[in-house]
């Protein structure tokens, strides 16, 4: 199928949460964007954005779905659950484990894009 401006842009907001993450583990924090709450919070929304626009087809039957896409909404709900679990916490692990569950979607989806047949 091969990648599109969807996942042009999709790649670029997961770039925005590296370097989101990467000042905030480095203790190099923009005012204003510090703590893991915060940090959470923004890569929460930057993930659901970047899902949503990088998604070829969000009005499937759940039967419909392969195994590939069901493991991507157990995925998104977890990362729901990460992002409670940093606002109530606080906690920086869980906040590397968040930002790690939405680059595993996203290096998912770009492989599936690449390597999947266009639909009929």
């Amino acid at each position: 199928m091969g990648l599109t401006w969807k996942d042009v842009a999709w790649t670029s907001l997961i770039a925005v949460i590296g370097v989101l993450a990467w000042e905030h583990f480095t203790d190099r924090g923009w005012p204003g964007i510090s703590g893991p709450r915060v940090i959470a919070v923004l890569v929460f929304i930057l993930g659901v954005i970047g899902y949503t626009t990088g998604a070829r087809s969000l009005n499937r039957k759940v039967e419909d779905l392969s195994l590939v896409h069901r493991l991507v909404r157990l995925h998104s709900l977890g990362t729901l659950t990460l992002t409670i679990w940093i606002l109530i916490f606080g906690h920086d692990l869980a906040l590397a484990i968040l930002i790690g569950v939405i680059g595993t979607v996203w290096l998912g989806s770009m492989i599936v894009h690449l390597f999947s047949r266009p639909a009929t």
